[in-house]
């Protein structure tokens, strides 16, 4: 696991021009380059579409972890210079990010399709279990096998780990060392590190 460094910490101002469903978002510099905004940071600060912000973030391409990721930088604190609209209510902002959840026809779902869900669950910034990965899209697409969907995010997680494009952790939960391990996945080793400490249930 790599953290972040004097030498790859950098100042930006960008204007933010997208937010995930997943509550993240993501900005632009003058000089074009891409800045990830965690969801926790957007939330609290209270952020939106058109807000100009100055960053304090880690540069994402100078580590070969996560060299892969579009996005340069990575915000790790936030000061707001100018708003596009007045700073919303909080419960509102908070509310707005917890959008109901669509539920959608999985009979056509295609495993490219599936990867590309658990890609957007990822993203949300916290680790995941296969089993929990496929619960959450068995909500999302009620017509969904459970095995298969198992099976293809188990197959889809492993291929990502190899090619360390997430990270992944093996916890003992039996009631001695080694008689049962539980497996969670993450966009970053970062995410793992930040809930090894918590109480995680599956």
């Amino acid at each position: 696991m790599s953290y972040a460094s004097a030498s790859n910490i950098s100042t930006q101002t960008c204007i933010i021009n997208n937010v995930a469903f997943s509550g993240s978002g993501f900005g632009i510099t003058p000089d074009n380059e891409g800045v990830f905004i965690p969801s926790r940071i957007m939330e609290h600060m209270a952020l939106g579409v058109g807000d100009r912000i100055r960053v304090f973030c880690s540069d994402n391409h100078a580590d070969p972890e996560t060299r892969h990721l579009p996005a340069r930088w990575k915000a790790l604190r936030v000061t707001v210079e100018e708003r596009f609209a007045d700073k919303p209510d909080a419960d509102i902002h908070k509310n707005a990010m917890q959008k109901p959840k669509t539920k959608r026809d999985g009979k056509s779902l295609t495993a490219e399709q599936v990867c590309a869900e658990v890609d957007l669950l990822l993203a949300k910034e916290q680790p995941w279990s296969v089993s929990g990965l496929a619960a959450e899209l068995e909500d999302l697409f009620p017509s969904l096998q459970p095995s298969g969907v198992e099976t293809m995010i188990k197959a889809y997680m492993d291929k990502q780990f190899s090619t360390a494009r997430v990270a992944k952790a093996v916890i003992f939960v039996g009631p001695f060392p080694g008689t049962q391990t539980v497996t969670y996945y993450a966009a970053s080793a970062d995410v793992l590190d930040e809930y090894l400490n918590t109480a995680i249930e599956d």
